[in-house]
């Protein structure tokens, strides 16, 4: 079963880019089911997360938020 990654993200933010860029690097696209979400399309997610993208939800549980460190980001890839 292929894990689904959520990322809230919003334009024009340096950490949202960084994420993609990780996990670009990373290979999870090929990994995984990733889903990137536009907040400010939604003003409930902008509301939930304007302060704090990006967000990283795996398999609809929040992983991390803000700026995620590689280390940091390959322990959730492996473990969830």
């Amino acid at each position: 079963m292929t894990r689904h990654l959520i990322v809230y993200s919003k334009p024009d933010c340096p950490l949202c880019d960084a994420l993609k860029a990780q996990l670009d690097s990373l290979g999870a696209r090929d990994a995984f089911d990733i889903e990137i979400v536009d907040i400010t399309t939604d003003a409930r997610l902008e509301a939930d997360y304007g302060h704090e993208v990006p967000v990283l939800l795996v398999d609809g549980h929040k992983a991390a938020a803000s700026r995620i460190e590689d280390a940091a980001l390959m322990r959730i890839l492996e473990t969830g």
